[in-house]
């Protein structure tokens, strides 16, 4: 294993134990992974994204001070980034699948 796949697996191991849940919404695209974090701020809900060769938990340095603000983040990883599967129309449809309201 890796350095980077280490810290990746201890930060999606610290996000768990902190009480984010870690899901899987299954659509026409495919698969669509996505970590449901919990916080205690006024405001609602934040969804974040990251970009091209990014996944969700390049968020996890900033998620700790976000939680003291937003009542929940939500944060996906994109079709074929992170722990999100890949096919040939996840990457057209998969802001429909995300549960944020």
């Amino acid at each position: 294993m890796g350095l980077l796949t280490t810290a990746f697996a201890v930060a999606h191991r610290w996000l768990l134990i902190r009480g984010a849940r870690s899901r899987v919404v299954e659509g026409p695209g495919g698969a669509v992974h996505y970590y449901d974090v919990p916080g205690t701020g006024p405001r609602g809900t934040l969804a974040l994204q990251h970009g091209i060769g990014a996944e969700a938990l390049h968020f996890f340095p900033v998620l700790r001070g976000l939680r003291r603000h937003f009542a929940r983040i939500v944060v996906p990883d994109l079709p074929g980034h992170g722990r999100s599967g890949w096919t040939l129309g996840a990457i057209l449809d998969f802001t429909q699948q995300l549960p944020v309201r």
